[in-house]
């Protein structure tokens, strides 16, 4: 004949049943979180490739001010290229970093002006002009993409 289980047990195996759940619920989540972000880029990239000919991607971003951007960096056959591709459609913007100053001139900017934790540096247009948009500490820094010149800081 079986044994019933002791409190102690039930206590221990509803626990664990409890935690297995929570952990199922979550992986599922993040996974139906995760999914449009994933496919959105990966249809920014096939846009880029087949528009201006981007073969290497090294970063990919959204930018959003006026209007939402997919911002995408990376290389052609021969060339460091930005594309901006509009999230509701339109013209597709290209930029030669050759252009403009880099992500990194700017992050070194903005460490200068005291900040201790960037988290995020994007290329995108504000008033018909490229700009990059540097998040950090909870402060929006925006600079001219040509010049580097600082063109406004904002906070959240």
């Amino acid at each position: 004949m079986l044994k019933p289980f002791t409190v102690k047990k039930q206590l221990m195996i509803g626990g664990l049943m409890l935690l297995l759940t929570l952990f199922v619920t979550s992986a599922i989540s993040l996974f139906v979180i995760i999914r449009p972000y994933r496919k959105d880029k990966e249809e920014a990239i096939k846009i880029a490739n087949q528009y201006t000919g981007l073969e290497t991607v090294d970063s990919y971003s959204l930018f959003h001010f006026d209007e939402s951007y997919y911002s995408l960096s990376g290389w052609t056959e021969n060339q460091e290229i930005h594309v901006l591709i509009p999230q509701d459609g339109g013209q597709i913007l290209t930029f030669s970093a050759e252009e403009g100053v880099s992500a990194n001139e700017v992050k070194e900017t903005v460490q200068k002006l005291g900040a201790q934790q960037i988290k995020r540096v994007t290329l995108g247009i504000i008033a018909n002009q490229p700009v990059w948009e540097v998040f950090s500490d909870g402060q929006f820094f925006y600079f001219d993409f040509k010049t580097g010149e600082q063109l406004s800081e904002e906070d959240i």
